[in-house]
């Protein structure tokens, strides 16, 4: 997991499997949450869960990305693994209940 404040800050949140970039809309601190990302040969960028999310908001939005990985996984499975088995939408769904993404 990967935690940024800058755009430009090397792309160390885009490739990370959970990337976090600070972001300030309206005077006010959000984050927008990747998943996914990796680095190496088979390296990708990570993909947009959905819009950013308030500060107040992030501890249960990462609790929620580990209790969906929890809720698939296979034994000995990675968090990577279970994404590309099972794709972004059992993760949207479960952090943006209210938004059909």
């Amino acid at each position: 997991m990967n935690l940024s404040g800058c755009i430009n800050s090397c792309a160390h949140h885009h490739i990370a499997n959970i990337g976090i970039l600070g972001l300030n809309k309206s005077q006010v601190d959000h984050y927008q949450i990747t998943l996914c990302g990796r680095q190496g040969t088979d390296s990708q960028l990570g993909k947009n869960l959905g819009p950013a999310i308030a500060e107040a908001e992030l501890p249960f939005a990462v609790c929620t990305i580990f209790d969906v990985y929890r809720k698939y996984r296979k034994v000995e499975e990675s968090l990577i693994e279970v994404v590309d088995r099972i794709g972004l939408e059992p993760f949207k769904e479960a952090l943006y209940p209210e938004k059909n993404l």
